[in-house]
């Protein structure tokens, strides 16, 4: 498109990917509820920067223990940290993507008819489009965390802008919790697999 002074503009390209929040099914019918990981906090796999390699996290044996006896499911997040256990079929889903290391476990007291590892979401964007979303923030005064000031301490209604996530696949919010969001190309891969336990959340605009 020409303009008057003879030079040509482009239109400024659009990301139209669409990108959801991962989630744990809740409701998942008779499902089983892991709730943490054996000997270790696990603080390290529930948030960005990846573990180095060589590092001895990496190397040691893992345990999930099992809260609540059910039907496993393929994607898990444990009750405390909400660090996401998944199984071989998971993995093998995401295999070839970015952004995510697994790390085998074994399920405590569970019978398991399929290897499941840890799951390290450890990228992460800046990329909330807080004009859009409906949030609240930690504060510089706030009584039990002030060195998160200027972070988000909840979403009431998150929408980012897909434009600034550089076309990754899977990766945290900056600034923010637990939130996991994962491209369309996560979610078709899942449905395709016939993964359980793992709901998708919109976080895009139409």
């Amino acid at each position: 498109m020409w303009t008057k002074t003879g030079f040509e503009v482009f239109p400024k390209k659009i990301n139209s990917m669409q990108y959801f929040r991962l989630l744990d099914e809740l409701n998942f019918p008779n499902r089983w509820h892991l709730r943490r990981l054996v000997g270790i906090d696990g603080a390290e796999f529930a948030r960005p920067p990846m573990v180095a390699i060589g590092d001895p996290v990496r190397e040691r044996a893992y345990e999930v223990e099992l809260q609540v006896d059910g039907t496993a499911m393929d994607y898990t997040t444990t009750s405390f940290r909400s660090v996401p256990i998944a199984s071989f079929e998971v993995v093998r889903a995401l295999s070839g993507l970015d952004g995510f290391t697994a790390l085998p476990a074994s399920i405590r007291a569970f019978s398991q008819r399929t290897s499941y590892h840890i799951l390290h979401f450890w990228d992460e964007v800046d990329c909330v489009d807080e004009d859009k979303s409906q949030f609240e923030k930690f504060q510089p005064n706030d009584p039990i965390r002030p060195d998160l000031a200027g972070h988000y301490s909840s979403f009431f209604k998150l929408i980012i802008d897909p434009n600034r996530t550089a076309g990754k696949d899977i990766f945290r919010l900056a600034k923010s919790g637990s939130e996991v969001i994962v491209s369309e190309e996560v979610k078709r891969r899942f449905e395709a697999a016939d993964v359980t336990g793992a709901v998708f959340k919109r976080v895009t605009d139409d």
